[in-house]
């Protein structure tokens, strides 16, 4: 662009410019962070390329931000075709061989794209994902409420800072700690909330307390503070950072007068204070204990229903469990 406008033929454009800006390739330190920043504004906020994975598209784009962005949209189509959760080295390669290199003539084109035909057949499927992660700036769930007043709305039930102007569910999560959670479940579960929950039947959205739902709404939307490291349903006899949260907010359901130490079952089956991270059959007891009183299936499995009842029902530091869920509130489980 800059050989462009030197050129004399063109100098009336090129001294209409009054500022100019020059982007210069990336350095191999600030791709990871990039990488991350886009996936964090489409809202994911975990990594899915390795560190290879960013080494060799460092490489292959020269630090060019156009290049990378088409690189990384080529590379996560290739991990979805290929049914990998991340990007490796190999798929980054693969990318960059499909982006970078030189066109091939039909006949030779089908043969050095190993992805081409495992994607043309996911686009359909991957296509908004890939948009909202490399094309879109701004991570926004503008269209769940049409009105912009009913976020100010959520925000006062949920007693955010009357002096806040909110405005998306973007703009709530910025301006707190909780983030906007859409629920497709059963009427019977939705009441089991103890948290004003955002209802639309269809013709208007309305603020309602979980007890005087008669309905199942077409749409149910709640704020809540995300677990860090929760990602899927954890199971008895699994590892996971979530578990130490979990032990920590059920300390007391079921204990007995005078137990005021965990006891953990390790993997080999004796008794350890260590293993916190694991999933015992004492804590995976306590969870079920948990789970019937407050009507969850008594399942064991601790999912999203469950933790967020773990929320409801416990206060704030986790060391006390209210034995009346009905006077537990969302200043408590928040």
């Amino acid at each position: 662009l800059q050989e462009t406008l030197s050129q004399h033929n063109i100098r009336q454009l090129d001294q209409r410019i009054t500022a100019r800006f020059h982007l210069s390739a990336m350095t191999k330190q600030q791709l990871g962070p990039y990488l991350q920043h886009r996936l964090n504004q489409a809202g994911c906020k975990h990594s899915l390329f390795d560190a290879s994975a960013i080494s060799a598209i460092w490489q292959g784009s020269q630090g060019i931000p156009r290049l990378i962005n088409s690189i990384a949209d080529r590379a996560l189509l290739g991990a979805y075709a290929t049914g990998q959760k991340t990007v490796d080295k190999a798929i980054a390669k693969q990318a960059i061989s499909e982006v970078v290199a030189p066109k091939k003539s039909k006949s030779t084109s089908g043969q050095n794209s190993a992805f081409i035909p495992k994607v043309l057949l996911s686009m359909a499927f991957v296509a908004v994902t890939l948009v909202a992660i490399f094309a879109v700036k701004d991570y926004s769930l503008m269209s769940v409420f049409k009105d912009e007043n009913h976020y100010q709305k959520l925000a006062t039930a949920y007693k955010l800072n009357p002096d806040e102007e909110f405005t998306s569910c973007l703009n709530i999560e910025q301006k707190s700690n909780l983030q906007c959670l859409v629920l497709d479940w059963p009427l019977t579960d939705l009441k089991r909330l103890q948290r004003t929950v955002a209802t639309y039947d269809g013709a208007k959205w309305q603020m309602q307390q979980p007890q005087e739902l008669l309905m199942k709404p077409k749409q149910a939307l709640i704020l809540w503070q995300p677990i860090e490291g929760f990602t899927k349903a954890i199971k008895p006899g699994e590892s996971h950072s979530l578990i130490s949260w979990v032990r920590l907010h059920l300390k007391d359901e079921g204990s007995r007068a005078g137990e005021d130490e965990w006891q953990i079952i390790s993997p080999t089956g004796s008794y350890s204070s260590g293993f916190d991270q694991y999933y015992d059959p004492i804590l995976a007891n306590k969870v079920a204990s948990f789970q019937q009183r407050v009507g969850l299936k008594s399942d064991r499995i601790i999912g999203l229903k469950t933790l967020l009842a773990i929320q409801d029902y416990t206060d704030q530091d986790g060391l006390e469990i209210d034995s009346d869920p009905s006077t537990t509130n969302i200043e408590k489980a928040l």
